[in-house]
């Protein structure tokens, strides 16, 4: 039983002790903190290519009648979209890309197909076509071009016009890397692997320190404490009884 508490006591982890132990070390923290910061600015500024995103945007409807709009072409339209949104990343639209723009040396279906996503508001018949690439004006013809053949190919194949609605913006701020938010998780990774570094340290550390230490570990009643006298004071001392002696 005294075995068993002993053991629950050596498991114990004395949370006062390990916060002035990283309060100790508080210089470790700040240092790491600020080198994984300043690492993780230097390589998202220097070495990671800055992408550029354009969207263009184009409406879904489906009309029946060319005098008025039924709830009826409102719902096949919505349904419609999404269809749309699969077709404009299809084999067909992504090629039809390529062939326009002449970028079979550059592209293949699926580098560009991965460089472009497509969105839809809830209940929307907007979609949005973005695409993103290393050279802004690139991004904008991308963005046009997709728009444009994907308009071509619903109106061959399926008899039905799209409405384009915006024409691809010319980006002028890069969509990634954001540096900002790079800087910050490399000064949270510094931060916690010193942490990590102080704690494992306190954890392994076995020595006894304090009369407690000798009370919780060895089990054992502290009747008396020494004082260690301060090294460079005694060294004075002896210095000051050498020079008595001397006089």
């Amino acid at each position: 039983m005294e075995q068993e508490q002993l053991n629950r006591q050596e498991d114990e982890i004395d949370l006062g002790a390990l916060f002035y132990a990283l309060l100790g070390r508080i210089w470790l923290i700040i240092m790491l903190t600020l080198l994984g910061g300043a690492i993780m600015f230097v390589y998202s500024s220097n070495f990671v290519t800055p992408l550029y995103q354009s969207t263009a945007s184009v409406f879904v409807l489906n009309r029946t009648n060319e005098e008025n709009i039924t709830s009826s072409d409102i719902t096949t339209s919505t349904a419609l979209a999404k269809d749309f949104a699969n077709l404009a990343t299809s084999h067909l639209v992504v090629e039809h890309v390529i062939s326009d723009l002449n970028l079979s040396e550059s592209y293949t279906y699926s580098k560009l197909s991965s460089n472009v996503s497509v969105s839809i508001d809830n209940d929307s018949r907007m979609l949005r076509v973005m695409v993103t690439d290393p050279d802004p004006e690139m991004a904008k013809k991308l963005a046009d071009a997709f728009v444009a053949v994907l308009s071509d190919v619903v109106a061959e194949r399926i008899n039905m016009n799209l409405e384009k609605i915006d024409e691809g913006t010319l980006p002028t701020d890069p969509s990634s890397p954001n540096i900002t938010k790079r800087t910050i998780i490399g000064c949270l990774v510094g931060a916690l692997l010193a942490v990590a570094i102080v704690t494992i340290r306190f954890l392994l550390d076995d020595t006894i320190k304090t009369d407690k230490d000798v009370e919780k570990y060895l089990n054992l009643t502290v009747l008396a404490v020494v004082p260690q006298e301060d090294c460079a004071e005694s060294d004075e001392k002896k210095k000051r009884k050498k020079g008595r002696e001397r006089r």
